[in-house]
């Protein structure tokens, strides 16, 4: 069942863990407006551990990595892509980002290949 933004139950607790992390409300964000989440910012520290987190949350949920994975085996490479293409995709701005954090992001996901089908 979606919430009011439309999202399945495993991909909203996925965006209020994350709206959590820099305290805003998820019922405050309009995730429907383009650039939702240029709105908002954190850290590269806080960013990298949401990245943790939501890799073990896949990682350790078979019911979500099943909803929102192409590949829902229970693998941690897995995971980590299917986390790092989150970031890439919905990651609030970097206060502090630097090019080097940008080709690390690049690699990362270049190591991995294609898109998984997350959310």
């Amino acid at each position: 069942m979606a919430d009011k933004n439309g999202f399945c139950k495993y991909l909203a607790k996925i965006f209020k863990e994350q709206c959590k992390r820099i305290n805003v409300k998820y019922e405050s964000v309009d995730f429907q407006e383009d650039g939702w989440y240029h709105k908002y910012q954190w850290t590269k520290e806080q960013e990298n551990s949401f990245k943790e987190w939501l890799m073990n949350f896949l990682y350790t949920n078979d019911k979500a990595r099943r909803e929102l994975m192409t590949c829902s085996d229970k693998n941690k490479e897995a995971c980590q892509q299917a986390a790092n293409w989150f970031i890439l995709d919905y990651s609030w701005k970097i206060e502090d980002l630097t090019v080097g954090d940008v080709e690390k992001n690049i690699s990362d996901i270049a190591k991995f290949g294609r898109e998984p089908n997350i959310g």
